[in-house]
């Protein structure tokens, strides 16, 4: 029984307990294989959604791609815009796997300041009158990592920065750094906005929350 318990811990399905035996413990293991088989259940019923949301997401991304390279917009917005599809497809290829139960994809090298200068790019904060930006990114620092979650991570840190670090009147300084520390690089996104209070940081580095 322990050893089942612990096999359920790593969200992994255990064998079924043997039922036979002294009254108490055949119904504990009964109790037991009943509570395993539902966890399973659920489990299979969660995929079955994602895979199928994220099957459905697919087809318009693949769309909206083809019209946009056959749009007449200018090509670094053209170029930006097919680097979020791009970005969009990943993630949603995160999901059929997750869905699938796939192990996660090994670690691979990535060029962090390529990776930190697109999606800077991407966000076009050169664009924005509002925005006073500083890049200061060392060219071709590469790490092991995982790009998709990695590139997630940087896009969240300039849109929160977007979205709340301006000043009292609009205007948002901005400082986006990629620098080599020791044996690894530190990417960090710096804005002048009020910050989280202390009593609230637990709270919102929970997923889907957020501060006033």
């Amino acid at each position: 029984l322990t050893s089942a318990a612990r096999t359920v811990s790593r969200a992994q399905t255990p064998d079924e307990l043997d039922e036979s035996g002294p009254t108490e413990l055949a119904t504990v293991a009964r109790a037991f294989n009943r509570m395993s088989r539902s966890l399973t259940q659920q489990q299979a019923d969660r995929a079955l959604i994602l895979a199928g949301i994220s099957h459905d997401l697919r087809t318009p991304l693949t769309r909206l791609r083809l019209e946009l390279e056959m749009s007449p917009l200018p090509p670094d917005t053209q170029q930006a815009m097919v680097s979020d599809i791009e970005q969009m497809d990943a993630i949603v290829r995160q999901f059929l796997d997750y869905a699938r139960n796939t192990p996660q994809s090994p670690v691979e090298s990535i060029d962090l300041s390529a990776l930190v200068s697109h999606a800077v790019t991407r966000c076009r904060l050169d664009t924005l009158p509002e925005v006073s930006l500083k890049l200061d990114v060392t060219p071709g620092l590469v790490i092991e990592g995982h790009p998709t979650e990695l590139a997630r991570a940087v896009d969240n840190l300039l849109t929160n920065a977007l979205r709340y670090g301006r000043d009292e009147a609009g205007q948002l300084t901005l400082e986006v750094c990629c620098q080599r520390e020791g044996e690894g690089a530190v990417a960090s996104v710096a804005d002048q906005g009020a910050g989280i209070p202390p009593e609230s940081m637990e709270r919102v580095l929970r997923p889907f929350e957020r501060g006033d």
